[in-house]
């Protein structure tokens, strides 16, 4: 996937922020900062719980990865791992987190699926830390926003197909809802 400069953001359009998820170009505005001129997009994103709004330097683009949503194939072989991906192991918590930190700040949906399902598959064995819980929720709200603005589908609908896709338990019976929540 290609850098795209942030001149060929436009407003109206959907971004992807590593860290925030799908927000919208809501307007620029020129803005002079130590007596630097600089253009800011203006990003409204919105979950299920807040809505916030971020200005975000046309400077930054490049350097934190916002990019365009990616292409319907892209988010199936996401979902495809989610649901049949074999994720890395690690020989310790602090590897793993160390690990699933950098993969997710690379900010692609499939890097962020693969910390999903690792976590996923942890939480099975053995309760997550405080941090990788946090970890878990990120990227499951990071992957159920870009799969949802992507197949046009509401994101609650996503959320409990993702959860179809994890729930399987090594032994075969299904995990529940609440347990995701709790993780």
């Amino acid at each position: 996937m290609g850098k795209k400069s942030s001149s060929e953001f436009l407003v109206g359009e959907k971004i992807v922020y590593p860290g925030y998820g799908v927000g919208e170009i809501v307007r620029t505005e020129l803005r002079e900062v130590n007596g630097n001129k600089q253009l800011y997009y203006i990003v409204s994103f919105n979950d299920s719980e807040n809505v916030s709004t971020v200005m975000i330097p046309e400077s930054s683009f490049t350097e934190i990865r916002i990019r365009r949503p990616s292409s319907s194939s892209v988010v199936n072989k996401a979902l495809d791992f989610l649901k049949n991906g074999i994720p890395e192991e690690f020989p310790t918590w602090k590897d793993r987190f160390t690990t699933h930190s950098g993969m997710v700040q690379q900010g692609d949906i499939i890097s962020i699926a693969k910390v999903l399902k690792s976590l996923h598959i942890q939480n099975l064995k053995k309760p997550l830390s405080f941090r990788e819980k946090k970890l878990y929720q990120k990227c499951f709200s990071l992957v159920s926003s870009e799969v949802a603005l992507v197949k046009n589908k509401p994101r609650n609908k996503i959320e409990e197909s993702i959860e179809k896709l994890l729930g399987k338990k090594e032994d075969g019976s299904q995990s529940s809802k609440k347990s995701r929540k709790d993780s």
